[in-house]
This record gives structure tokens, C-alpha cells and sequence, in this order.
């Protein structure tokens, strides 16, 4: 599972255990909340705000946040690739109490323990983190219905940046695991899965508990505090508790209380896009056709594209075209902006390597006597856009020019060229690289066995287009 950094003063830090590395774009909206000298976890709840767990502040002073101490880092490892945003105000619940530390509580009734707390623990441990500046990602819901013995026994998953075992290592990487409703209170939900112990650790705390429905996640709880890892069940939280607070914290900003399948987007160069055998490979000037897909379609008010290329473009249309007029491998994104409830935001979906715009092969290669009478063939022909080449033939002529039949005729990126059997001599060398915008030839002459050198040649098309689409070419790259 993953694991959260809990207040030494109770209990013990949260991590996950048992769990799975997060890799691509899963659980984007799930942050990393990194103090001075420790880790959380939280969830992008709106464009500028974040929840998390109380006692991931404890002992910090916030009128310090604004100064740059706390930083909330968008990606999937700490060390890694991602966008760090800093905090410029944390929202403590004004009734958060956790057993030694509970700053806005006094003892009146004198008897050791701050009136708001109870003798079972940490009490309404939600904090929220304003941003600095907004960060345009997907959004997490928010569960604001009762639970009921209905959820007794329903998978959940646990997701966070937290270490994998008790007072391990390792924190700082978002891993998920699954696990399994085991009881709640009126403000708590405990999850755990004897069989397997998966759950939350140290670096988990703050993060979310959340439950597959419809068409996407919600979150039900907020890692707050338990035992040793992977022992016992794990307390987070219950979001439906305080929504109330989160509203009138993030006020007028709206949260999303229903889940929602984030916006995506499928392209084509010839068919309809979302028909199976759409694809986005074709012959420059390709002309690209992309629709938006989205649960709700009407709420979108901008997509911007940028088309890899260079070139980018804006609009509120589901559908944009594009035009490639150069060969090669393009990665598409698309920023599509969602209003809802008076809320805008801002969902971006990449895709790499996703457009193939295809021409005339630029053949070129080099050619190196060996020992005896081989030769060593260099393939040089860019690959710029390498899943549009099918196949490589060379031919291998007697004499200085091309003409009658070839002595060799061979397939591959780079095969063997052995010419023992015919002795040494000039030879004349045709690089054939076909594909689905044509054939791309080059020549050169050689002398082998005697007075050899190297023969370095530039490409040359034979601009025919060949019928062919994308076949399996064993090739190296050098």
C-alpha cells in the first residue's frame, strides 16, 4: 500500500503496503504534500485547492505556508517529472485534535485530554491546501452520501506517495492497492484486508480512499491514522462528514460530488473516429480529424490542441482538423476545459508518438570493405517516421552502373554482404526503402578486394507510392 506521513505525536505514519507503483497518467489528481522535513499525500479537489490530513501540520507554524515551506508536486515520484506548485495558506479544521497536539482546543474539564478529543484519538483530521496558482488537472469527487452497512465489505483502493512497509523506505513514489471496507463511524471509515495487509503507511496520510462508481472514482475518506502497517485496519476520515467544511472553506469555489469519466480523445486521417479500424497513419498532406469524447459533452466550453508539429490551435468544437505536411512521429495533447456547477476546469490528455505522417522514404547508406570480400552495410535512412517503412531491399550489380541482373539481391535493414563467389571487382550497390508513402532508392559504386574505400550516399526517390500498410522490419538503429 502506500504509505503517509502521520504525526509522531499519535499512532503510527500510514504507507502503502502491498501496492503498485502508479505509472502514465492514473490517478493524476492525486498530489504529493511535501513540508521541510516530511511527505504527505492529498487529492486536487478544485484547480487551487487540495485535501489532505491535518496532522501532516502539526508542530508547523502556518503563518509560514507563504513562505515557501509547504509544496504540492503534481506527477507520480518526487524525484521525478511533475509540476511543484507551492501552498500559500492551509485550512486546519477548526475542531482537529489529534492525542498531544490540538491547537485549537484548551482542558477545561481537567482531565488531561483537550475537550475536542476523545479517548479513541485523532479527531476531524482534514486540512486544505490553497494553491499558489491554479494547476489545470483532473479533478477528484467528492462522496457526500451517507454510508451504510451496505458498504460493509465493497473493494476500495488506496492511493499515495507513502513508504511500502512499517518504518520502511521508499516514500515519495505514488503507489495504489486495494483493499476493503471494514467498519465506519459517524465521522470515521476503517478499511483492511486481512488476507493480504494491504492498506495505508507513513507518507499515505492525507490521501485518498476511494470507490469505483459509474464512470469514475469518488472519494469516501482521508487517510488519517492506524496501527503497524499491514496489521490492522486503517482509519481515514469520512469526506461525507465535512463536505460542509470543504464548502464553506473553498466558498464561492464548487467541488465535483458526482464521478465523471475524464474527457478523451481519439484521431483519424481517413474514417470516423471511434470506428475500429480508425487509425492515424497516412500519406503527408495528412489531413487529421480528432473528436473530443466526454460523459458530458455539453458542459465542455474550449479544447486547445497542440498538434506536435509546431503548430497549436483553440476552439470550442468537440471536432478539429489538422494537416501534416512533413513526415514523422507527432504526440498530440489536448487541454479540454469542463464548466461545472460555475467551475471551470481543466482536464489535459496526452498522447505520445500518436500520429505517423508519412512520405517518400529519404534512402541513404554506407558501404565498407571488409575482411576478404564482404562488405558492411550502414543503413542511414532517417527514421524519422519509421513505422511507415515496410520492408529494405538492396540489389548488387557487377560494374560501375545499374543494368541486367543483379549478382545479390537481399532483405533486411542491414544484412551480411559476402561476395566471395564473385570475386574481386567494381560493384554498383541499389538501397531499396519502401513503405507507405513510396519507394525511396540510393546508389553507390564500390571496389572490392582491391584499392577498396568507403562509399557514403545520400538518398535518391523513386516517387511511386507502393499499396503497402505497416509490416513487421527486424532493423537496428545505430
Amino acid at each position: 500500500m502506500i504509505a503517509l506521513v502521520l504525526s509522531m505525536a499519535f499512532g503510527q505514519e500510514l504507507k502503502i503496503v502491498n501496492g503498485t507503483e502508479v505509472t502514465g497518467q492514473d490517478y493524476p489528481e492525486v498530489v504529493a504534500v511535501q513540508g521541510a522535513s516530511s511527505i504527505c499525500t492529498g487529492s486536487l479537489i478544485h484547480p487551487e485547492w487540495v485535501l489532505t490530513a491535518c496532522h501532516c501540520f502539526d508542530g508547523v507554524n502556518i503563518a509560514d505556508v507563504p513562505d515557501g515551506d509547504t509544496t504540492v508536486f503534481f506527477g507520480n515520484s518526487v524525484t521525478g517529472a511533475g509540476t511543484r506548485i507551492s501552498a500559500d495558506q492551509v485550512y486546519i479544521h477548526p475542531d482537529y485534535c489529534s492525542i498531544g497536539f490540538s491547537p485549537n482546543a484548551g482542558d477545561q474539564d481537567g482531565d488531561g485530554m483537550p475537550d475536542n478529543c476523545s479517548p479513541g484519538g485523532t479527531q476531524n483530521d482534514v486540512a486544505l491546501v490553497h494553491l499558489a496558482e491554479p494547476y489545470p488537472g483532473q479533478i477528484m469527487a467528492l462522496n457526500e452520501s451517507d454510508l451504510d452497512d451496505a458498504w460493509i465489505g465493497l473493494d476500495i483502493t488506496h492511493i499515495g506517495f507513502g513508504i511500502t512497509t512499517f518504518q520502511g523506505s521508499g516514500s515519495g513514489v505514488k503507489r495504489y492497492t486495494d483493499s476493503y471496507v471494514d467498519s465506519f463511524t459517524d465521522r470515521i471509515v476503517q478499511t483492511f484486508d486481512p488476507q493480504t495487509g494491504n492498506g495505508t503507511c507513513q507518507g499515505d496520510s492525507g490521501g485518498p480512499t476511494v470507490r469505483y462508481q459509474g464512470d469514475g472514482y469518488i472519494q469516501i475518506g482521508v487517510t488519517a491514522f492506524g496501527t503497524i502497517c499491514g496489521t490492522a485496519p486503517g482509519s481515514h476520515m469520512r469526506v461525507d462528514a465535512y463536505v460542509p467544511f470543504i464548502r464553506q472553506t473553498i466558498a464561492p469555489a464548487e467541488i465535483l460530488t458526482v464521478a465523471a469519466r475524464p474527457p478523451d480523445f481519439e484521431c483519424s486521417h481517413q474514417l470516423n473516429p471511434g470506428e475500429d479500424d480508425s487509425i492515424a497513419l497516412g500519406v503527408v498532406p495528412m489531413n487529421l480529424r480528432c473528436e473530443v469524447f466526454a460523459a458530458d459533452p455539453e458542459n465542455i466550453t474550449n479544447v486547445s490542441w497542440s498538434w506536435g508539429d509546431g503548430e497549436s490551435s483553440e476552439t470550442t468544437d468537440l471536432r478539429s482538423e489538422h494537416t501534416y505536411t512533413t513526415q514523422g512521429v507527432y504526440s498530440l495533447s489536448a487541454c479540454i476545459t469542463t464548466n461545472l456547477g460555475g467551475t471551470e476546469f481543466e482536464h489535459c490528455v496526452n498522447k505520445t508518438n500518436h500520429v505517423n505522417a508519412c512520405d517518400v522514404p529519404e534512402a541513404a547508406f554506407e558501404a565498407t570493405p571488409a575482411d576478404g570480400l564482404t562488405v558492411d552495410l550502414v543503413n542511414k535512412t532517417p527514421l524519422r517516421a519509421y513505422t511507415c517503412i515496410s520492408n529494405a531491399t538492396w540489389e548488387v550489380y557487377e560494374g560501375t552502373s545499374v543494368g541486367g541482373t543483379p549478382v545479390r539481391t537481399l532483405s533486411g535493414w542491414e544484412p551480411d554482404l559476402d561476395l566471395s563467389e564473385e570475386g574481386p571487382g567494381d560493384y554498383t550497390i541499389v538501397l531499396n526503402v519502401g513503405g507507405l508513402g513510396g519507394t525511396g532508392a540510393a546508389m553507390t559504386n564500390i571496389k572490392v578486394g582491391r584499392g577498396a574505400g568507403c562509399a557514403h550516399v545520400p538518398g535518391w526517390s523513386w516517387a511511386f507510392v507502393a499499396p503497402l500498410f505497416l509490416v513487421g522490419l527486424s532493423r537496428r538503429r545505430d
